[in-house]
């Protein structure tokens, strides 16, 4: 877990203030909780009352930040972004003005991971990719409007 927290910084945001602050606190009903494996609430959440709190251990290498996808400047030297069943709730512009700065926030090799309900926009051409199953697209080599895949494939699985 040293090590971990040695190398690895995680920032954490979402557009509601709210669900930040919860998510610093790292605090959690029982009811929250119910569907967590109990190995996994015994190694990462200590009892706290009526509810449980996640290990500091865990948290610390934790940043947690209100974010506006649409408006605020990204983060920069990224290896992993992971937007899960985000990009769903954009217009084919809003995905675009997101994806750009990731694809210019991501390290060369760096990696998106997208869930299971977003799509990317027809016009893609930022990323390809890696993983239907998994939702994993790489970072294209260069910025090209030359297709990579057909543009339906991207669509459909993506």
């Amino acid at each position: 877990m040293e090590q971990y927290q040695k190398r690895v910084r995680i920032f954490a945001s979402d557009v509601d203030t709210e669900a930040v602050h919860q998510a610093q606190h790292g605090h959690y009903s029982m009811m929250q909780m119910a569907n967590i494996p109990v190995a996994m609430r015994e190694r990462y959440f200590e009892p706290d009352g009526t509810s449980y709190r996640m290990c500091s251990a865990l948290r610390s290498p934790l940043r947690f930040c209100q974010h506006n996808l649409l408006e605020d400047p990204p983060m920069s030297h990224v290896d992993l972004i992971v937007c899960r069943n985000v990009l769903m709730y954009f217009n084919q512009m809003g995905k675009t003005k997101v994806l750009k700065p990731f694809y210019r926030s991501l390290n060369r090799t760096g990696v998106l991971f997208i869930g299971s309900a977003d799509a990317l926009p027809q016009e893609n051409r930022l990323f390809n990719l890696l993983s239907v199953k998994h939702r994993m697209l790489s970072k294209a080599e260069k910025w090209s409007f030359a297709p990579h895949l057909p543009a339906s494939k991207l669509t459909d699985c993506c």
